[in-house]
């Protein structure tokens, strides 16, 4: 996969900052009618991209509203896009002035990077004629959101323009948010953030990071932090040396959690250097499972329950994949052979869902694949997602990218607390025949759930083709009868040994094949396509 545009659920947060602006802008209504927005390239976005055609525009990236611009072009090439702000009057000071804004590069296989102009004239790209006061396009921006400063002190007594431009060749987006121009007051620290590890169950910490927005450099902050109206804690940190721009983070223990919420985490800053300097910040949480239940409805109309298939001992496997993915076409073949080994010939002990991530991907979308997967696959809904970002933000599991595969061995009795065993992002030849196979041993809560009886030797001695089917169903070999039943166990059709067997009645979807020899049954999974 190139690029993955995400979107990461994130805490609900509120500041208090005593900094003296001059100018400031958070992109959280959008972006102003105030700022000048230009797009010289003019070329198309590519379509994956394509809410960023043009210049600048309001987005969403990894849960932060900002102004965002890609470089993703069709045809390629290199962007040009610009955004200016309105006049800006830098005042006499004794203070230094400084501009701040926050910077991100979506994807960090392929970074845009961010240039800084500074006009005293007009808002146009013609009007920035001095060089750039900060220029990342040969770098490209981190990941993720960075806070960049610069010192705007030489412009004082001016009025001046700002221009943010992305002049990328091919990478993806770039993200530009908090944009703030202030005098820096002489001792001044800003709570940017208080990040919990992890929002499951059990012991948990907070990282409380503080950002130096003053003058001078910071050796020492006192803080308070309390949780969910429980006591106050007081913190003294020491031996640091932030200068402006630079940011510590402090963690604190939240001791063990369980789930529900919201819970109320609140901290403020006291003392700065040992002067006073308040600010504070308020941020909820809400714990969830590990493993959170979903109902969804399959390709074939199946309703299929997830703690539904973990409370039966099911070792489960996620496929989180999409229509374009090249990648994931090739692991469908390798991952369906498991998923048949396992459900066929008395064994029933796994479930693999297939779950797009791409919106356009409907019914007719995935059953048309042609990949040879015969496991349950979901078209697009907004649950999709969810669980996407849930194992890969949420649980930080994945990297933004797709095949995005997660295992879990069952709990029958707690499903919400059965254990990932194995994950994985990207796809090589055997990784389901080696890494996969072999948490079947170290998962001894998977149970072969079949009610079948003992198989011997006629397992060698039949075959069943098509597979997926449409009218005709063919078995090879002796048996005695035959019995198809759906997903939920009912029985559909019987049939008394014969080579072909008329399926054209039934819908589309799975079904199971339990094929009698006296004493012996054979179960073979098929799936009828018309």
């Amino acid at each position: 996969m190139k690029r993955l545009l995400l979107i990461a659920i994130v805490a609900i947060l509120s500041f208090n900052n005593a900094q003296a602006q001059i100018f400031s802008e958070d992109f959280n209504a959008g972006i102003p009618a105030t700022f000048t927005l230009t797009d010289v390239d003019a070329v198309p976005a590519h379509a994956n991209v394509s809410a960023f055609t043009g210049s600048f525009v309001a987005g969403t990236l990894t849960g932060q509203d900002c102004a965002g611009s890609t470089s993703w072009l069709n045809p390629v090439g290199t962007t040009d896009d610009w955004m200016a702000t309105p006049a800006i009057t830098i005042p006499f000071s004794a203070s230094p002035i400084s501009l701040q804004f926050d910077a991100i590069a979506q994807d960090p296989n392929y970074p845009d990077g961010v240039e800084v102009y500074v006009s005293t004239t007009g808002a146009t790209p013609a009007d920035f004629t001095s060089p750039a006061l900060y220029n990342t396009t040969a770098s490209g921006e981190a990941t993720p959101w960075t806070t960049r400063s610069i010192d705007l002190t030489s412009y004082a007594g001016q009025t001046i323009y700002i221009a943010f431009r992305n002049n990328s060749n091919d990478k993806f987006i770039l993200g530009i948010d908090n944009i703030i121009v202030s005098e820096l007051l002489n001792d001044n620290a800003e709570l940017v953030s208080a990040e919990i590890d992890a929002v499951i169950a059990g012991n948990r910490t907070v990282d409380i990071a503080i950002k130096n927005i003053g003058a001078n450099n910071i050796t020492s902050l006192n803080l308070e932090w309390d949780f969910n109206g429980g006591a106050t804690n007081p913190v003294n940190i020491t031996g640091i040396n932030l200068t402006t721009g630079q940011t510590h983070t402090e963690t604190v223990s939240l001791g063990t959690l369980s789930i529900g919420g919201p819970y109320s985490f609140n901290s403020i800053v006291t003392l700065v250097n040992g002067n006073t300097d308040p600010d504070s910040i308020n941020t909820d949480f809400t714990i969830v499972e590990m493993i959170p239940n979903w109902t969804m409805t399959d390709s074939y109309g199946n309703s299929i329950t997830l703690h539904d298939e973990l409370a039966q001992g099911k070792m489960v496997v996620l496929d989180f994949m999409a229509s374009w993915c090249t990648p994931c076409a090739s692991s469908t073949p390798e991952l369906n052979t498991m998923y048949v080994n396992h459900t066929t010939n008395g064994m029933d002990n796994l479930n693999v869902f297939g779950i797009t991530i791409e919106s356009t991907d409907n019914t007719t979308v995935i059953n048309n694949l042609g990949w040879g997967g015969t496991y349950p696959k979901f078209p697009f809904t907004a649950t999709n997602y969810d669980q996407y970002n849930h194992y890969e933000s949420t649980l930080g599991l994945g990297s933004g990218g797709i095949p995005f595969f997660i295992m879990i061995c069952p709990n029958k009795t707690d499903p919400g607390n059965s254990t990932i065993i194995q994950s994985d992002v990207g796809f090589s030849s055997g990784l389901f025949n080696s890494s996969y196979e072999t948490k079947f041993g170290a998962c001894p809560s998977a149970d072969n759930t079949s009610t079948t009886t003992a198989i011997n030797d006629i397992n060698s001695n039949l075959s069943i083709y098509p597979n997926p089917v449409k009218d005709v169903l063919t078995i090879e070999g002796t048996y005695t009868s035959a019995n198809i039943h759906d997903v939920f166990g009912k029985l559909v059709l019987t049939t008394e040994a014969q080579k072909t067997i008329d399926v054209s009645a039934l819908s589309n979807g799975v079904y199971f094949v339990n094929i009698n020899n006296n004493t012996t049954t054979t179960i073979k999974k098929i799936t009828i396509t018309k």
